[in-house]
């Protein structure tokens, strides 16, 4: 396997400013989202920027425990994100959110590291932080959690109907329709 490339803080400003296009569309149609976009932005650059100072770390030391420990970190955040997304209460619903994840997590990581990518070491810092990593990003999208939106709706119809399951069951073709979605 090659080695990695480093980004250079001009090759950044340079990717950062392909987003004046959409900056100016946002602003030329007066969105009022060209603040919360740049302070996005800004937030996403020091993320990432310390992300990789602390990624560096850890995929040189590849240790188990500490590799585990990054991903109870970011199953925690997954949760968190999930509950805030869906308008959820986090501690009514984090154990069946880490339950789920978890579960979800272990069995992806070992058939994907395991029998696809094939490594001998399902642990190992360089595949499992990055596959993990994405598969979380990919639960808290919006459009992929359909359970959520489900759960959303149905304790929104509980709280105000008596006609609570045909309700729950017409909202359920929407939330099935964007969980076949690619």
């Amino acid at each position: 396997m090659g080695s990695t490339v480093d980004i250079s803080w001009t090759g950044l400003l340079i990717s950062e400013l392909l987003l004046v296009i959409p900056l100016f569309v946002l602003g030329y149609y007066r969105t009022r989202l060209v603040k919360p976009a740049v302070i996005s932005v800004l937030r996403m650059t020091v993320q990432l920027f310390l992300v990789g100072i602390y990624l560096g770390y850890i995929f040189k030391l590849n240790n188990p425990w500490v590799n585990m420990a990054w991903v109870v970190v970011m199953v925690g955040v997954t949760c968190q994100t999930i509950a805030r997304r869906g308008e959820l209460k986090l501690r009514y619903f984090l154990l069946p959110f880490v339950v789920s994840i978890v579960f979800t997590l272990i069995i992806i990581d070992i058939f994907f590291l395991g029998f696809t990518v094939r490594i001998g070491y399902l642990l190992d810092a360089r595949y499992f932080i990055p596959i993990t990593g994405m598969l979380l990003a990919i639960s808290c999208n919006p459009m992929s959690s359909p359970p959520i939106r489900f759960i959303t709706i149905f304790i929104k119809i509980r709280r105000h109907s008596a006609l609570r399951w045909h309700r729950a069951r017409r909202s359920m073709r929407p939330c099935s329709l964007l969980s076949v979605r690619p």
